[in-house]
């Protein structure tokens, strides 16, 4: 694990006392403007940690784990929050929940406070406008290792638990044809994180297998949030021969596409079927619903990324810092 940087590193690198390093980020008005800011500017470059923080990462006495999540309604993250949190627990770690409502900004508050309140280790998901991985980065520059869960960055070299994708998009639409689907169209997620292109990417490998027997087109949605959605299916429900069979990146977006056909085409309710990722437990309650989900085991999940966490943060030899979930065809 990387060594954190001490008031002493940056006294010996400023040529200055280790007391006046100290006063400087503290704001003393006995230590001068320039220096103050030579203080500032070098700590910020270090990922400088203040002591009382530092001392709990050196002795791993915070027992704290970071879970962020998209949010803590949505019944996936409920799972994983609880499979994280059985591991933990077994292992006497206390998980600190944070939802970020898929808001960057929000994220990146989250993060700073985090790496300042000094976690041990932190499980996330990203947002899906978030690109820059800086706030991450610095996480793991100041000794947290980070475990990406179900949506992981376009980084190979991140660790992460995610469901297998492509082959579950395959089945999934493979099923739709099964039933005698013929003109057929995915609901992409967002285009930065890596589920969406492999889902993309078994999508379309069960239409190549067709050999023209079967149609299909990718959209993509501006975002998850239910009125993203209809503007989607609004376009795609106004075509003359439009799609009968329909997989979504998330059941909660099959759940909102099926509210928009109550809505605009109430005939075609009976015509059109969906299956979306994510058996959520509210499905058994509904008279319209999917006509199967993809089950990705988000307690498993989280089981999955505190174990792997826990292998990060000892510097334990890991076999891979991938882990792919297999999903499995539910039909209802």
């Amino acid at each position: 694990m990387k060594k954190l940087v001490t008031l002493k590193d940056l006294s010996q690198e400023l040529g200055v006392s280790v007391s006046t390093v100290s006063k400087a980020l503290n704001n003393n008005p006995t230590i001068g403007h320039y220096t103050r800011e030579r203080v500032e500017r070098l700590a910020r470059a270090r990922q400088y940690i203040p002591n009382q923080v530092a001392r709990n990462f050196q002795r791993r006495r915070s027992l704290t784990i970071g879970l962020i999540v998209p949010n803590v309604l949505d019944q996936f993250f409920v799972q994983a929050i609880n499979g994280v949190d059985q591991v933990a627990s077994d292992r006497q770690y206390s998980v600190l929940v944070s939802q970020t409502l898929d808001d960057e900004g929000r994220s990146n508050a989250i993060l700073d406070l985090m790496r300042l309140d000094g976690v041990d280790g932190l499980i996330a998901t990203i947002t899906p406008t978030t690109t820059d991985l800086t706030p991450y980065r610095r996480l793991e520059a100041a000794g947290i290792p980070v475990v990406y869960i179900t949506r992981s960055p376009n980084d190979p070299d991140c660790a992460q638990v995610i469901t297998l994708n492509t082959e579950s998009a395959r089945v999934a639409t493979d099923f739709l044809l099964s039933r005698g689907h013929r003109q057929l169209a995915y609901l992409n997620g967002p285009p930065n994180i890596n589920a969406s292109k492999q889902r993309k990417a078994g999508f379309e490998q069960a239409l190549r297998a067709q050999v023209g027997t079967a149609v299909g087109s990718v959209y993509q949605p501006d975002g998850l949030s239910p009125a993203d959605t209809e503007a989607i299916m609004t376009t795609i429900m106004a075509r003359p021969a439009y799609p009968t069979g329909i997989l979504t990146f998330k059941t909660y977006m099959a759940l909102d596409a099926i509210t928009y056909l109550k809505r605009a085409y109430p005939e075609r309710l009976n015509q059109v079927e969906f299956i979306g990722f994510g058996n959520l437990p509210l499905l058994k309650h509904l008279t319209y619903k999917p006509v199967a989900s993809i089950e990705e085991n988000p307690a498993l999940m989280g089981q999955e990324a505190m174990r792997l966490l826990m292998q990060l943060m000892t510097d334990t030899p890991v076999d891979s810092t991938h882990i792919e979930i297999p999903g499995e065809l539910v039909i209802h």
